[in-house]
């Protein structure tokens, strides 16, 4: 049986020179490029052949637009308005290049593959030494990711049985070369997907089944970061944005609303309840120690700084129902309830304030109310009490791991490594592509790498720019007059009572009106869709203009021309 292989699409032989067994990407722009490719190879298109549309620069890479500074052609995406295809032919390497059938009905396929290269170091013959390695991509199984091109046993393999496919398509050129057929070639193609760029990338290995472990080893990561204190400690920053940064920003924040005052007291309560929620939750994860100790009387060293915490947390006065609690207490009440953290559960019926907090130290050390010395919950060099310092020093000598919490976990798995050496551990560049044809009971025929690309972020600067024209409504008061109302908004009773809170005077620095309460029916508004755009529209550019000191946009963001109008 004569040889296969996989070749450059018959209709460029003539001019493929050394391009011969190299599968060609064709670039193509608009949103009919499928059919507009298709007819131009079948020949429907008049006085296109397909070696002339194949080998149109339109269709081809320039290096200024489409490289990047590692020699890849960088592929952009949908919205960018471009698109891509992989072609070549399948032929048998015998005279005149004959095309190999696919007998898909004997289980015979065709389809492409993503591969890249590492750099890894080898010792041969005593001598250390640094090979390119291919990698393939697993899409499916506990072996998803780039992964060495061997087989269950470990033996180098053509193609992994688990490696993702992409499907090849064929289409029968009208005028190729080569002999037989009438010039009549089959070509195959495939689409490149480009928005697949985010699974491509290099992730943090992340210990699913340990948090504790996942969090050292993403603090050991932050750690070694120049830009980073060597002290840093994922557990403390956590506790200073829910819990200590909230809760003294109710004391120096200049808006009333913000500092819980009337008449926007009525929301003293949620915050407080949920400020002591977050602070259990924090210590039942990270300090198990001391918050076994506040619900169940649990013993802790004498003389430890986990003791002096608890013993701080005894010293903080809260209020509750109008009286005063310690915030241990209080931390105690709601152990049950801490799912509320979570959104799960019943809220309890108790009044919390937390703002009226008051520190009642031993003696000979002055009491304090939280609203004048909300230093207190920030960090503070000793002498001054600070709660800050308190949970700092108690983390430094927990023995038990810390655990972070649910929604942590999936956002580590999401981090993408950045590698010191692109070569040794690539991002999404340096891909390329073969070209595989497999059959029962043979060895998979695979195509020599198309010409190294990369996929670009969908933000790239250098990406084009797809033309959309958007036709804005009109502001003719009879036209305003005539847009039906077919937007309907339901609102809550709570964001009822707001809306109808808001008032002008707002603009001035004053802050929402005082509720008149009895609130209990939502409301359904209905809108037109022409209205709810020219607002957004307007306010859009009322936000361009306000930022455009910082970002300097403006002169490249928009170029307004007129448009013609006959009077």
């Amino acid at each position: 049986m004569p040889s296969i292989e996989w070749v450059a699409p018959a209709p460029l032989w003539p001019t493929a020179n050394g391009t011969l067994y190299e599968p060609q990407l064709v670039k193509l722009s608009g949103d009919q490029f499928l059919s507009e490719f298709l007819e131009a190879m079948q020949g429907h298109v008049p006085g296109v052949s397909p070696a002339a549309f194949l080998a149109d620069p339109a269709h081809g890479f320039d290096p200024a637009e489409d490289g990047d500074s590692q020699g890849n052609w960088k592929l952009y995406h949908p919205a960018h308005g471009r698109f891509y295809l992989v072609t070549a032919s399948l032929v048998c390497r015998q005279l005149g290049l004959p095309d190999r059938a696919v007998a898909r009905a004997d289980g015979e396929s065709t389809a492409f593959v993503v591969r890249r290269t590492v750099r890894r170091p080898v010792v041969v013959n005593g001598v250390p030494q640094v090979v390119e390695v291919e990698q393939g991509w697993v899409e499916e199984g506990p072996e998803r990711g780039w992964r060495d091109l061997v087989d269950a046993q470990g033996r180098p393999v053509a193609v992994r049985d688990d490696e993702e496919r992409f499907p090849l398509h064929p289409v029968v050129t009208s005028n190729g070369a080569g002999s037989g057929n009438g010039g009549r070639r089959k070509v195959y193609y495939g689409y490149i997907a480009v928005g697949n760029r985010e699974k491509y990338l290099e992730r943090r290995p992340v210990a699913a089944d340990d948090p504790a472990e996942a969090l050292r080893q993403f603090e050991m990561a932050v750690r070694s970061s120049s830009t980073v204190e060597g002290d840093y400690d994922f557990r403390l920053d956590e506790l200073s944005t829910r819990v200590l940064g909230p809760w003294q920003g109710i004391y120096t924040a200049t808006n009333p609303a913000d500092r819980l005052e009337a008449p926007f007291a009525e929301k003293l309560g949620q915050f407080s309840l949920y400020l002591i929620l977050d602070l259990a939750d924090w210590l039942q994860r990270n300090l198990p120690e001391v918050f076994q100790a506040i619900t169940q009387g649990a013993a802790l060293p004498a003389g430890s700084r986990r003791q002096a915490l608890l013993a701080e947390l005894q010293r903080v006065k809260v209020y509750v129902d109008g009286n005063q609690r310690s915030l241990a207490q209080a931390i105690d009440a709601l152990a049950d309830k801490i799912s509320l953290v979570y959104g799960e559960g019943e809220e309890p019926g108790q009044a919390y304030n937390v703002r009226d907090a008051r520190r009642e130290p031993p003696a000979p050390d002055p009491a304090f109310d939280l609203r004048n010395d909300p230093g207190y919950l920030v960090y503070r060099p000793a002498p001054a009490p600070s709660l800050h310092r308190a949970f700092q020093e108690a983390l430094a000598e927990a023995t038990a791991p810390a655990t972070p919490p649910p929604e942590f976990l999936p956002l580590l798995q999401d981090q993408v490594v950045e590698a010191d050496d692109p070569e040794a551990a690539p991002e999404v560049g340096s891909c390329f592509l073969r070209l595989v044809y497999e059959r029962p009971g043979c060895a998979a025929v695979v195509s020599r790498p198309s010409r190294r690309i990369a996929f670009a972020r969908y933000f790239d600067p250098d990406a084009p720019a797809r033309h959309i024209r958007i036709e804005l409504p009109s502001i003719k008061m009879q036209d305003l007059r005539k847009y039906k109302r077919g937007v309907g908004m339901q609102m809550t009773p709570e964001l009822r009572d707001v809306m109808n809170r808001i008032r002008k005077s707002m603009l001035d620095g004053d802050g929402l009106a005082g509720s008149p309460g009895g609130w209990e029916l939502g409301m359904i508004c209905s809108f037109s869709l022409q209205i709810i755009f020219l607002v957004a529209f307007i306010v859009m550019f009322i936000f361009l203009i306000a930022l455009n000191f910082i970002f300097w946009w403006l002169p490249f963001l928009k170029i307004c021309f007129p448009i013609p109008r006959r009077t």
